[in-house]
């Protein structure tokens, strides 16, 4: 069950074919709603046969550097596989919506360049959007 939130996930973007660099996979989520969201412990989680052991990324209290965050309208969220640091950028330019760039600090891939599906869920497991892409 999706509870509406105005949230959207709205890419999957996969390495390039033969990319061993982890800042190449990323998903896109956008607040296209009026309300402002603290997603601290919200999960990003990718699709498993039968749900069992996915990949999860939760949202940090703070970011890199120690201050906290909200989640605005008009924003939009990077999660990126590789290892960075956590950060807000106010004006990115080329028209683009002021972003926050979080890392999964992971080692490895992600996202199956053959398809997959990606979900953002509330801290107690219920759906906060629809899955992208959606069935």
């Amino acid at each position: 069950m999706t509870r509406p939130t105005g949230l959207r996930i709205t890419a999957i973007h996969n390495q390039k074919a033969g990319s061993k660099d982890l800042e190449d996979e990323y998903v896109t989520i956008l607040n296209d709603g009026t309300q402002t969201w603290q997603l601290s412990g919200w999960l990003v989680t990718d699709e498993t046969d039968q749900q069992l052991r996915p990949h999860e990324y939760t949202f940090p209290e703070k970011l890199t550097g120690g201050s906290g965050w909200t989640f605005d309208p008009g924003e939009a969220i990077f999660v990126i596989t590789g290892r960075g640091d956590d950060k807000f950028i106010a004006n990115p330019g080329d028209g683009m919506r002021p972003q926050f760039h979080f890392h999964w600090n992971r080692t490895s891939f992600v996202w199956n360049n053959s398809g997959d599906r990606v979900y953002l869920r509330h801290p107690d497991g219920t759906f906060a959007t629809e899955p992208f892409p959606t069935p």
